[in-house]
Order: C-alpha cells, then sequence, then structure tokens
C-alpha cells in the first residue's frame, strides 16, 4: 500500500485505460521520462485494480455513451478528446523550464492566472485555462499535506535512481541530488505561502523582483527569526543557544534598520555610484601641451642642466 498517492493520478488512470495496454513498467518509465511522480509499481497496481471500465468500452470514441460517462466519472476524459486548453497543457509538461515555473510558482501559493502571466512574459503564448489543466492532469497538490509535498519532491531523484541501476543514471541522479539545494520548487515547499517567499522563488526562476516593499519584508524578517528564535531556545543545548544567539542578531539589525527609517534604495545607488567609473568630457590633451614641448622618445631620464658636447 503506498504511503500517498502521485499528483499525476489522473494522467496515470489515463495511462491504464489507453487502448495500448501499457504495462505498469512501461508506464513508470513514461512517467520518469516526463519527470512525473510514478511513486511505484504498488501504486500503479492499486489503481489499475481500482479501476472497472464497462464490458464494452472505447475510450477513443466520444460518441459512445457507457465510455464517455466512466471517462468523466473517472475526471480523465480531457487525456482522450483534449480541449485547446488540455493541449496547452501538454505542451508546457514537455518543456522543462515551464514545468519548472509552474510548479514552484503554484508551490509558492500563487493564483494561476499570476503563473499564466509569468509563463507569457517568458515569451510563452498560452490559453487562460492551460495552467489549470496542467495542475489538474500532472500536478493536482490539492491532495497532499505539506510534509508529503516535500518528501515526494526527495523521492523523485530517489526513485528513479532505485527503479535504474544503470551506473550512468545514478552519475545523473547525484548530480540533481547535489544541486537540489537551489531547486525552487523545494525552498517553495519549505516556506510559508505569502508575498515575500512568492517573490524569492520568483527570484530564483529568473523573474523580476519589481517593486520590494523593504518595511514589509522586514517586518516580515524580524517575526520570522524572532519565531526561530523562541524554537531554537527551546530545542536547548549548545546548538540550539548558538543559533538562538545568531537569529537574535538578525532581529536586532533589521529593527535597528527600520527605527533609523534608512532608503535602502538611496544607499544601494551610493554604493555603486561609489565605484561607477568617472569619464571626462574634455578633448584629450596632445603631448606637447602637457610637457610643455620638453618631451623625448628617449628612455634616459632628461637632466634640465644637460648640454649636449
Amino acid at each position: 500500500m503506498a504511503l500517498f498517492r502521485s499528483p499525476a493520478e489522473r494522467y496515470i488512470k489515463a495511462l491504464i485505460l489507453h487502448p495500448a495496454e501499457y504495462s505498469n513498467e512501461k508506464i513508470i518509465k513514461k512517467l520518469d521520462r516526463l519527470e512525473l511522480d510514478p511513486i511505484g509499481p504498488d501504486y500503479i497496481k492499486e489503481l489499475r485494480e481500482s479501476l472497472k471500465p464497462p464490458p464494452v468500452f472505447y475510450p477513443e470514441d466520444g460518441r459512445h455513451h457507457p465510455t464517455v460517462k466512466f471517462l468523466r466519472q473517472q475526471e480523465v476524459y480531457s487525456f482522450f478528446h483534449p480541449d485547446l486548453e488540455a493541449q496547452a497543457a501538454w505542451m508546457l509538461l514537455t518543456n522543462p523550464s515551464a514545468k519548472l515555473h509552474i510548479e514552484a510558482l503554484s508551490l509558492s501559493g500563487l493564483p494561476e492566472v499570476t503563473i499564466t502571466a509569468a509563463l507569457r512574459r517568458e515569451g510563452r503564448l498560452i490559453p487562460d485555462g492551460a495552467v489549470s489543466a496542467y495542475l489538474y492532469g500532472y500536478w493536482d497538490l490539492t491532495m497532499f499535506d505539506v510534509v508529503q509535498i516535500r518528501a515526494l519532491l526527495h523521492l523523485r531523484i530517489d526513485g528513479a535512481c532505485r527503479r535504474n541501476p544503470s551506473p550512468e543514471v545514478a552519475e545523473q541522479a547525484a548530480a540533481l541530488k547535489k544541486a537540489s539545494y537551489l531547486d525552487p520548487r523545494i525552498s517553495a515547499a519549505s516556506l510559508p505561502n505569502n508575498e515575500l517567499n512568492a517573490r524569492l522563488i520568483g527570484h530564483r526562476l529568473g523573474l523580476p523582483i519589481g517593486n520590494l516593499n523593504f518595511s514589509k519584508a522586514a517586518q516580515e524578517i524580524i517575526g520570522a527569526s524572532t519565531l526561530q528564535t523562541y524554537e531554537a531556545v527551546c530545542r536547548g543545548g549548545q546548538q540550539g543557544a548558538t543559533e538562538a544567539s545568531l537569529l537574535a542578531g538578525v532581529v536586532q539589525t533589521f529593527k535597528k534598520l527600520l527605527a533609523d527609517d534608512i532608503d535602502v534604495t538611496a544607499v544601494i545607488t551610493k554604493q555603486l555610484d561609489s565605484v561607477r567609473l568617472k569619464q571626462e568630457t574634455k578633448a584629450v590633451p596632445m603631448i606637447a601641451e602637457l610637457t610643455q614641448g620638453n618631451h623625448t622618445a628617449d628612455t634616459a631620464v632628461i637632466d634640465p642642466d644637460h648640454k649636449e658636447k
């Protein structure tokens, strides 16, 4: 029995019901290739056993009433009869960058309309319902709690490596695991859903930060650091004391910045100006003007009292 489900459960059910009659192993390979989440063979076996299509079953025939009724009950009709939004969702799934954007931004709590706008800013022409169709078919987070989502993200790499003992795959998985600390999806799953964290995730994805309200951000930092300081103190021990001391310093720093009412933008601009190269606009003088004619191509030191013999 699987401990939790796959966010692509509807797509997995569609593969099970496909006329090609894919085996469980074939389905797992398809999901791994698309970087979806098969969970494991037992989970797919459970899904297969739970599906009871009608005796006469034509999933690609949109006019066969018993089949259509069953597909709609199982919420997989759009995989066999895709509309414009479902077709766009498939295109997003097969684009690694778009897939990363959707999954990370949805984990940070952004609404579908905002995610759609972010994808369009990246030059992707998608209909309004494309992100909704993606979340519906391949990334349904409504069936998870926060802990399960974090486990799921780590399971993606470990599970793919475990299912394929190839040394090449193991090497790739090790590299992915090492770089995963920068994965915006893991960061988003570890942070509370608020505006500041959504901006952080967007920044990691290369999206513009926009106008950041420093005062509001500082208040968030003070609040989070205070709670973490309390947690470290309650944990106790040398490590807890060290963490509490460092966090208390963060709280004091940002409280001082707020109390001093420092214009952070002005400070940064001033610092940039101090290192910016200054260029004169006057014409470059001739060497004769600089030396009043007392110049030579000789490398010897010029002695003003020297007279030629």
